[in-house]
């Protein structure tokens, strides 16, 4: 077992989902049945099991053995990986949506992650990828009066390995072979929802693009 494995296997670590972030990665999936999505970072399942009730296969992995013993009993099939290293073990081309919900940040190398999404996506499919919004505006007011605390949960999980802005999250997905074809934000705390998506880079608090394959013509 390795270090990030150890971390994550430990009791009371358990990455939930809130309702706006749940319902705006629905939104981006949308409603077509019958197709195979691949949930990275799946924890127990819990935004798995939502995408299971359309109809659609699901195959969840996580690197914690916890957390897919528990996706095992509702997704159609939970697998133990590193996405950071390990190749995952499916075919070029085998799904048509491939979900990263709060995954990026915790990884040393996520464009090795985003090469491998992009391998077993179908020349048609589309990612789905969520991201904290370091520069929302309230992080903004944090850092202009000093503050700025490591934590073991929320924006400043000690597991944060990378901070990601709409700007980075946009050109990162651009060097990885993907042009984003829609956002769906989730706002900073009572800001309109509008604003997440009109003005982003200070409203958003969670970033949530849907982004295709940019080499396809």
């Amino acid at each position: 077992m390795n270090i990030f494995q150890e971390y994550y296997n430990q009791d009371g670590i358990d990455y939930g989902i809130n309702s706006s972030r749940k319902r705006k990665i629905l939104e981006l999936i949308g409603q077509e049945s019958g197709r195979k999505i691949l949930d990275l970072g799946c924890c127990s399942g819990y935004l798995g099991e939502e995408i299971k009730k359309n109809n659609n296969y699901v195959v969840g992995i996580d690197i914690s053995s916890q957390a897919v013993s528990r996706a095992s009993a509702v997704l159609d099939q939970a697998l133990v990986l590193d996405i950071q290293q390990d190749i995952l073990p499916f075919a070029d081309k085998y799904f048509d949506v491939v979900v990263l919900s709060e995954v990026i940040e915790h990884l040393f190398f996520p464009e090795k992650t985003l090469a491998e999404a992009r391998r077993v996506l179908k020349d048609d499919g589309f990612i789905v990828i969520t991201t904290p919004n370091f520069l929302f505006a309230g992080n903004r007011i944090k850092m202009l009066l000093g503050k700025f605390n490591y934590t073991n949960s929320g924006f400043y999980d000690r597991a944060h390995i990378h901070f990601y802005t709409r700007k980075s999250l946009i050109e990162f997905l651009n060097k990885a072979g993907f042009d984003v074809a829609a956002e769906n934000h989730v706002p900073y705390y009572r800001f309109p929802e509008v604003l997440a998506n009109w003005w982003p880079g200070f409203c958003a608090f969670q970033l949530i693009v849907k982004a295709k394959n940019n080499q396809i013509h």
